[in-house]
Formats: structure tokens, sequence, C-alpha cells
């Protein structure tokens, strides 16, 4: 199912943090819910609950470093820009 992935800690006003996982699907695998569904009871069987990701972002490509390692602070900075450009929407809006 999954050809590669990394988790982050995505900033959350209640935990200080929540994990967020990003996934590249091995070939062949749709990238849908059902997908998503299986990928989170798989992770609820095999891992504690603290760890447990919130939400599974599936990606076609991974940033990665010069020695071929996902980019995970670049994946993290990309993740602070989404919440910074949501909660500036938010502000407008209100």
């Amino acid at each position: 199912l999954v050809q590669m992935s990394c988790v982050i800690g995505v900033p959350d006003p209640y935990k200080m943090q929540k994990v967020k996982a990003f996934v590249k699907l091995a070939a062949g695998v749709p990238a849908n819910e059902e997908t998503k569904q299986t990928l989170m009871a798989y992770c609820k069987k095999n891992i504690a609950k603290y760890a447990m990701p919130y939400d599974i972002e599936f990606r076609e490509d991974m940033p990665k470093t010069l020695v071929g390692k996902v980019a995970y602070r670049e994946l993290e900075e990309q993740e602070l820009q989404k919440i910074k450009a949501a909660e500036e929407k938010e502000t407008v809006t209100q």
C-alpha cells in the first residue's frame, strides 16, 4: 500500500501538538477514503493512541534532503503555512 511515509507534529490548541501523516502510495493504489480508512485501522491496531495520526494526507511525491531522506522540516513548514493561511482567512471572514 505505502511506498513512503512521514509523520510530523502539528500545533494544536488543546494537546500542544497532534500527529499528521504524509503518505506516498505504491503504484496502482488509489488515494481515496477507503485507503485512508485502511491505513487508519492499521495504525489504530499497531501503534499507541498518542501516536495515532489525526489525518493522513496523500502526496504524489515527498520533499527529500540531499541524501535522499524525507525532508520533514519542509513538510512542517508547508503545514504551518496552511494553518496560517486558514487562520488569516478565518479572521478576514469574521
